[in-house]
């Protein structure tokens, strides 16, 4: 199901019943009848909203066991409720350009979940800029994940990114001094890394990371 246009009420009176996709390019939607629609489609697999004006995602999102794919990249979320942790069969959250600051505990749930996109929007007074999230200690758990961006740093957190092991896409904000030898460590544990982002809390921050050898995977590299 592709939606463009606002107006979808027709789409509730359809009873579509097997819907394994929704997609939605336009930015104002009704949730009410989205909800409606979710409600008979329980066999969803993918629900992307990319970039609607929605501020809270409908309750029974977090009843689609077979979802696979939740794309929410540049929306107005601003929390997760902990029932993502509901959503058993994702291997996708996109959640890059929103206005999360955190990931609740239920995330490390998540067991089949590969790529964690997931970005807050900053608002600055002449133009608008992105900065890390704040990831459970639990993320160590996630050992399937391939791809984590854009996580803010912290001593606790590179000790468990340091667990993630097949990740090939890593970004992370916020560094300073004190956490170089802890992402040193971490980074050089990801052999199959091929994109790395590391972003200081200020730009006259120094890091002292003399000590890292980058994985020969490394193909992009963003400092």
């Amino acid at each position: 199901l592709s939606i463009q246009s606002p107006n979808i009420t027709a789409l509730n009176q359809s009873r579509a019943i097997h819907l394994r996709a929704i997609y939605s390019f336009t930015r104002f939607i009704d949730i009410d009848t989205l909800r409606h629609i979710l409600i008979s489609s329980n066999l969803l697999s993918t629900l992307d909203l990319q970039g609607t004006q929605i501020k809270i995602l409908p309750s029974v999102v977090f009843t689609l066991f077979n979802l696979r794919y939740l794309g929410l990249r540049n929306t107005r979320i601003e929390s997760m409720p902990k029932a993502i942790g509901k959503l058993q069969n994702l291997e996708v959250l996109d959640a890059l350009g929103t206005g999360l600051l955190y990931l609740p505990k239920d995330v490390e749930k998540l067991r089949k979940l590969r790529f964690l996109y997931a970005r807050r929007r900053l608002k600055n007074q002449s133009f608008t800029c992105y900065g890390g999230i704040e990831v459970p200690r639990g993320i160590r758990n996630l050992t399937r994940l391939q791809a984590l961006q854009d996580v803010a740093a912290s001593l606790e957190t590179l000790c468990d990114v340091a667990a993630l092991t097949k990740l090939r896409l890593f970004s992370i904000s916020g560094v300073t001094s004190e956490h170089s030898v802890k992402l040193c460590s971490a980074i050089m544990n990801m052999r199959d890394l091929g994109n790395l982002s590391i972003t200081t809390s200020n730009e006259n921050e120094a890091l002292p990371l003399e000590e890292l050898h980058l994985p020969k995977t490394v193909y992009k590299l963003e400092l």
